[in-house]
């Protein structure tokens, strides 16, 4: 099993900004250049020496911007390690997930059977539309 590690880090360009991207490790296949990469660019820039009170909320602004998108690629790249769809997608049907959890129990009898009702609770009480963003506590 793969394990990845993102991280954040800077760039500083020739024209007096700095430029964030994520370094990820092992690299991943790119489709658009069609190889392995290592860096993602963010298209976020840091004002390299703020000058004022508006260069600096933009700079705070970015970094959070920066590591919200790297906490997300971190829990896709997991998801895909872990062979998981990536939980925080907000369009993921949980009904399908869930049965495809359910199809994997089939070999152990006694086990599918509590997953199989399960489901078929689960399915009862949400008429058969149910989405990732809709599970929580109170679900």
């Amino acid at each position: 099993m793969k394990s990845y590690r993102v991280t954040l880090r800077e760039q500083k360009n020739k024209s007096g900004r700095t430029s964030l991207y994520l370094d990820i490790y092992p690299p991943i296949y790119d489709e658009k250049k069609k190889k392995e990469t290592r860096r993602k660019f963010l298209d976020l820039y840091l004002f390299e020496k703020p000058n004022n009170k508006i260069e600096r909320e933009h700079n705070k602004f970015t970094v959070v911007k920066a590591k919200e998108i790297e906490s997300e690629w971190q829990m896709d790249l997991l998801g895909q390690t872990l062979n998981m769809p990536f939980i925080s997608s907000k369009d993921l049907d949980f009904l399908a997930y869930f049965k495809s959890i359910v199809k994997k129990r089939y070999t152990s009898k006694g086990n599918y059977d509590n997953w199989l009702s399960t489901y078929n609770y689960l399915e009862d009480y949400t008429k058969g539309q149910c989405l990732m963003s809709q599970v929580d506590e109170t679900f």
